[in-house]
């Protein structure tokens, strides 16, 4: 690997990322085709950055060119920010000193790389006018879209720090670790191999080998001083810093088609060719590194896909699955605007998915959708949810915290079973003409099986083992007449499939009626919801003297562990699968809120 760029802001740096960007815009075919032609409409308003001692606010009344992006964490209220009172003064000049050390930075990377343009949101919006907000923060997907650049500043968390100042060295490594053995230069030899002879292409026999004695560069992958009880920290690693527990700062770094990105270690260039780790062409790769499909940035309007059973259907939503679970880390300033704060995203897949959305799940692959979980990883943060509604029980919106999606491979598809039906699904939203805004209620119906069941501590205080109730006691209880809800008492005992229950929240774990709703089935497992009486108070569409259910977890039962009773595990399992797919168990409409 080669030495990351420490001095971020030096001319040198900056001179080598102007490189790329151009390199970027004018060589790879791919960023090319994604690319605006002509130059695209300006956003209402910028700063123009002629002169980096007294910028000024421009308004540029529909007119087409090339402008610059700031993409940061605010961190408070913004004191410079444009109002109704100030924006004349603006017009005429900003005084340098007024403006936050992050701003000012962002004024002086866009006038050294030769952009004339530069739009914040702080500046670039009217703060005080609730019809710009509006108009705005709704056209901001085209603003990161169709900027030439857009600038991360990563490494800041608030944006009275800045992002140019120099970086510090990678920490040196424990040379007496016997773990680490620190980092270590060994020869390498490099063989070369000369194309065949012109006069016989195919002759094999003509390559020769030239040796080359060079040099490699090996070093652990993670540093153990670093090390904490909850997480590892990685050496070389992607971390782009503060930005990516930003909910409006991932939307802002995915839609833009090119970003510069001022990391706390180094100064890193992305487009949709590839990624220049510290500008100088490091062979350390960034793990799971996002993009959005080339289909979603293309120029003008996308084609819906017309068959949700495709598997370039599928393949998009894998990318929303992988985004969506990212994003589940962020936090939004208000913490009930966390779907809005991914509205423009969502968007963009829905005009290639032509699939209605639901609070973050998509109407074509509903069941799939549902079976989101608890991260597996013990070290991530506990889920928990907010005090605010955000969105419903069934919703990965409802929780803060990292899940994971429930994955059907393509050769797999053809031998899923769907043993829930989705009978109607319906969100309410804050503002009915805004399709991807802000939700205040929800309601799922589905057809299934709703089975009690049993849970019993595991090894961990999210975690159950699961056991469900026999079909035999399952039919008892509804032949007694009652609704499930209301049995008391109701054991669950004999025979019954096992597995493991994941909750979405701790303080879920301690709900006392649970029941088991399977939704999908499969060779091998069977996956469905945990669900739980609902608090009247907790949703829409709650019917006066009926009762509504919200989900409190997932479960998973492997067939390939058989079951609890004292049969042989391959016969068991055998049953057990037959037991699922012949639906003996009773269905019920079951409302989730």
């Amino acid at each position: 690997m080669r030495s990351p760029i420490l001095d971020v802001g030096s001319e040198q740096a900056l001179a080598l990322a102007k490189e790329h960007v151009d390199e970027c815009v004018h060589k790879h075919e791919r960023c090319i085709a994604l690319s605006v032609s002509p130059d695209p409409f300006l956003p209402t308003r910028l700063i123009d950055c002629t002169d980096i001692n007294r910028p000024r606010l421009i308004s540029t009344s529909g007119s087409r060119g090339k402008y610059v992006a700031l993409s940061y964490v605010w961190g408070g209220d913004q004191v410079h920010k444009t109002t109704s009172s100030n924006i004349s003064t603006y017009a005429r000049s900003i005084v340098p000193s007024l403006l936050p050390v992050t701003i000012r930075d962002a004024i002086y990377v866009t006038h050294t790389l030769g952009f004339q343009f530069l739009w914040v949101d702080s500046l670039c919006i009217i703060q005080d006018s609730g019809e710009d907000k509006l108009h705005e923060i709704g056209r901001m997907h085209h603003t990161y879209r169709y900027a030439h650049l857009t600038i991360i500043a990563a490494s800041a968390q608030s944006v009275n720090e800045g992002f140019l100042q120099d970086r510090p060295p990678p920490p040196k490594m424990d040379l007496s670790d016997p773990l680490l053995g620190g980092d270590i230069t060994v020869p390498f030899i490099c063989p070369t191999y000369p194309p065949p002879s012109a006069g016989d292409p195919g002759d094999q026999a003509a390559v020769t080998i030239t040796p080359k004695v060079g040099t490699i560069h090996i070093t652990p992958h993670s540093s153990h001083t670093e090390h904490t009880s909850s997480q590892p920290a990685w050496l070389y690693s992607g971390d782009l810093g503060p930005v990516t527990t930003r909910a409006w700062c991932m939307q802002e770094y995915l839609m833009s088609p090119r970003v510069l990105i001022f990391t706390p270690r180094t100064l890193q260039f992305r487009c949709q060719t590839t990624t220049q780790s510290n500008v100088r062409n490091s062979l350390c790769e960034i793990p799971q590194e996002r993009r959005m499909p080339d289909v979603l940035l293309r120029p003008g309007p996308p084609t819906p896909l017309a068959d949700p059973d495709s598997p370039e259907w599928g393949e998009i939503h894998g990318v929303w699955q992988q985004i969506a679970e990212e994003y589940s880390c962020c936090m939004a300033s208000v913490p009930s605007k966390k779907l809005v704060a991914c509205a423009a995203v969502a968007q963009q897949f829905h005009s290639v998915l032509g699939s209605d959305y639901l609070a973050g799940l998509w109407r074509h692959s509903l069941l799939l959708d549902l079976l989101w979980s608890k991260s597996p990883f013990t070290w991530m943060p506990r889920m928990h949810r907010p005090e605010a509604y955000r969105a419903p029980s069934w919703s990965w919106a409802a929780v803060d915290g990292q899940f994971i999606c429930k994955r059907v491979m393509p050769a797999s598809k053809a031998t899923l079973e769907e043993i829930a039906t989705v009978v109607r699904c319906e969100v309410v939203l804050e503002d009915a003409a805004v399709l991807f805004g802000r939700v205040t209620g929800g309601i799922l119906v589905l057809c299934a099986p709703l089975i009690r069941c049993s849970l019993r501590p595991s090894h961990s205080p999210e975690h159950r083992e699961l056991a469900l109730q026999s079909v035999q006691q399952a039919l008892h209880d509804r032949g007694v007449g009652d609704f499930p809800a209301q049995v008391e008492g109701v054991e669950v005992d004999g025979p019954t499939l096992s597995g493991t229950a994941a909750f979405d929240c701790e303080e879920d774990a301690e709900t006392a009626k649970t029941w088991a709703v399977p939704v999908l089935l499969d060779q091998s497992s069977a996956t469905g919801l945990v669900v739980a009486p609902a608090d009247p108070a907790s949703g829409v569409g709650l019917e006066r003297g009926k009762v509504n259910y919200r989900r409190v977890g997932s479960f998973s039962i492997s067939f390939l562990e058989g079951t609890k009773d004292e049969g042989g595990s391959q016969k068991a399992a055998h049953e057990a699968i037959q037991t699922l797919k012949s639906r003996a168990y009773p269905s019920a409409s079951i409302e989730l809120v």
